[in-house]
Order: structure tokens, then C-alpha cells, then sequence
């Protein structure tokens, strides 16, 4: 990955063998990032369990949940034996590629929320607790470093596109 399939030995191979481990490794990262997002939501709610927050937590990760797992079921089922995606010659069934594309942006964006929500709440509680303002903006901004993950995600819809050209195994690099 990260060379043009031109530069490749087998360049046609290449790219399948690459569509095919994608495919593997989507589901496991959204999967995945879903799990330590709960879990941080779930941490939150050790520090400040009041039922605003608890309801906070729940309207913001079960859009969450809800898409992640629409998604995995899109990419696990976008082509029926999902072989056929990596094997041209099977006879299979796919959808339009664009499918998967417009799931991940709508899954993405309740990301982008919930990562927000998440780099928030732990300033929002801290707020009130009394300290020194110089430690409280010390504290904030250390915990404001989450925002990094979710300016990274947000780029990273810049070049979801970019999965679908024909060479992809150049532009899944940066995707």
C-alpha cells in the first residue's frame, strides 16, 4: 500500500487482495472505536452520574451504536458471497459501491458528535469543581487533545471518495 498499483507486480491482484483485507479491517476499526468510545462515556459516568448526563450519553451513542452497526452489516453484506468482492469470478451479487460510501459518511458524523461530546463533558464537570482557574484551564486543555481524533476524523471524510478509485492502493493511505 502507499505505491501506485502501476509500480505493483501484479497490479490487478494487488488491488483485490487489498479490497479484500479493507473489507476485513473496516468493520473491526469502527467497531472498535465505537467500543472505546462507550467505554469513555461509561468512565464519565463514574465521575458525574446524574441523569442528565445519563441521557446525554445515550442520545449521543445510540445514533452511534445504531450506524456503526448499520455499517458493518453494509460492508459485510455489500456483495452476496462477499468473496465476490475480491474474486471477480464468483458469481455474486453486489450493490452499488457508493452504498458503502454514504453509510460510512452518516456513521462518521455521529462520530465527529460523540467524540465532541465526549472531549466536553469531562470540561464541563470539571468546571464546576472548585480549583484554580489556572489549574482548571490547564486541565481543560489538556483534555481538549481528544479534539485532535475528531479534526482527524473529520479530514478523514475528505478522502472516503478516494476508496472507490482504481487505484487504490495509493489512496488507501490516506483514507
Amino acid at each position: 500500500m502507499g505505491r501506485h498499483l502501476s509500480t505493483l507486480p501484479s497490479p490487478e491482484e494487488s488491488a483485490l487482495q487489498i479490497l479484500k483485507w479493507n473489507t476485513i479491517y473496516q468493520p473491526i476499526n469502527v467497531i472498535g472505536a465505537l467500543s472505546n468510545k462507550i467505554a469513555i462515556g461509561l468512565f464519565i459516568l463514574r465521575i458525574h452520574n446524574s441523569p442528565k448526563f445519563k441521557r446525554a450519553i445515550w442520545v449521543v451513542m445510540t445514533p452511534l451504536a445504531i450506524t456503526t452497526v448499520i455499517l458493518t452489516f453494509v460492508v459485510l453484506l455489500q456483495c452476496i458471497p462477499l468473496r465476490a468482492l475480491w474474486h471477480p469470478s464468483l458469481n455474486g451479487h453486489c450493490i452499488s459501491a457508493q452504498t458503502p460510501l454514504n453509510v460510512s459518511y452518516v456513521q462518521s458524523g455521529f462520530a465527529i458528535i460523540a467524540d465532541i461530546f465526549l472531549t466536553a463533558s469531562p470540561i464541563a464537570i470539571l468546571w464546576n469543581i472548585r480549583i484554580s482557574l489556572k489549574r482548571k484551564v490547564a486541565i481543560c486543555g489538556l483534555m481538549s487533545i481528544g479534539l485532535v481524533a475528531t479534526i482527524a476524523n473529520a479530514l478523514r471524510n475528505v478522502y472516503i471518495p478516494d476508496l472507490t478509485e482504481s487505484d487504490i492502493s495509493c489512496m488507501i493511505t490516506y483514507a
